[in-house]
């Protein structure tokens, strides 16, 4: 193998390693920007209408009238906050959206590198075929483990990838790799 070419890979692998965490504090630092602005909104206009509120209750004629004005102002209260939880759920579910498409992005790239990392090692070394695949078929069930837990976490995926990894089978290994006893190991 090319010193020169796999220390540009490495060069590259970690650009792009960069990049995915860039882009994953960009997003969250916009998602938190959004959440501040909406809180902020709707503290500023509670405490606008509260105070004028409340000044017109305790200058109303009638208690009736002041009581009125204070149902009036709990009930438009009431729909502002319902507006803005439903505003802080639809940001929260686009956040993790995107998050979910970097991190399936990254994923990706960082897969294509290591497997072309192992065709470059493979071409490279005088080994045995079978052995290169049983590496590769680990790489794949390592993956598609490292997959599982993403999704199990809760980590929503879009609907197209959904069917690219088949369920787990309970009870089956996915690993090609035999156990060794004590007296096999010293053969």
């Amino acid at each position: 193998m090319n010193p020169i070419a796999s220390g540009e890979k490495l060069v590259t692998s970690h650009h792009a390693n960069v990049d995915a965490f860039h882009s994953v504090a960009t997003l969250a630092l916009d998602g938190v920007e959004r959440v501040f602005g909406l809180t902020m909104d709707l503290v500023r206009s509670t405490v606008e209408d509260g105070t004028s509120v409340m000044h017109s209750a305790l200058t109303a004629e009638t208690a009736d009238r002041g009581i009125r004005l204070q149902s009036d102002y709990a009930r438009a209260h009431t729909e502002r906050t319902i507006a803005y939880l439903r505003n802080l759920s639809e940001l929260s579910g686009n956040a993790q959206r995107d998050l979910a498409q970097v991190t399936q992005r990254w994923f990706g790239e960082q897969q294509a590198m290591f497997a072309s990392a192992v065709e470059a090692g493979a071409q490279s070394v005088t080994a045995d075929p079978k052995a290169v695949m049983a590496a590769i078929g680990a790489a794949a069930s390592a993956s598609k483990a490292l997959y599982e837990r993403v999704r199990q976490a809760g980590v929503p995926l879009p609907p197209e990838e959904h069917g690219d990894v088949p369920p787990k089978s309970a009870g089956k290994s996915t690993s090609s790799r035999k156990t060794r006893t004590a007296t096999e190991g010293e053969s």
